[in-house]
């Protein structure tokens, strides 16, 4: 549900930026620099959002192990931990790679004119 919702998110701020990316190809940077910086700040934002996540999931699983008493089943799953975080990163991709090379596709002088 997280991965629908950090794609969602992504890809609708990226849409909002429509304007600022068609400025920047206006000012002169190239559609590769474009996405790089997009995809860069996409995963800034992603991982900010991951730690706090997984510092919250691990602290709510120390708790529950204490609550929880399972013999020879562990509640903290490193597996599950690393798995989640790889769908975060696949998602992030994903959801930020589209919408940036959209954007960098269009005129400038459109976006320019349209927004203005």
């Amino acid at each position: 549900m997280s991965v629908s919702g950090l794609y969602g998110v992504l890809t609708y701020t990226l849409g909002q930026r429509t304007r600022e990316i068609g400025i920047r190809m206006a000012l002169g940077a190239t559609s590769s620099a474009v996405v790089r910086m997009v995809m860069t700040q996409s995963a800034r934002l992603a991982g900010i959002g991951a730690a706090i996540g997984l510092a919250v999931a691990l602290g709510v699983m120390a708790v529950l192990s204490h609550l929880i008493t399972l013999q020879n089943v562990s509640v903290l799953d490193g597996g599950a931990f690393a798995a989640s975080l790889a769908l975060v990163a696949v998602a992030t991709a994903l959801a930020a790679y589209g919408p940036a090379r959209r954007a960098t596709r269009v005129d400038p002088s459109e976006t320019l004119r349209a927004e203005g």
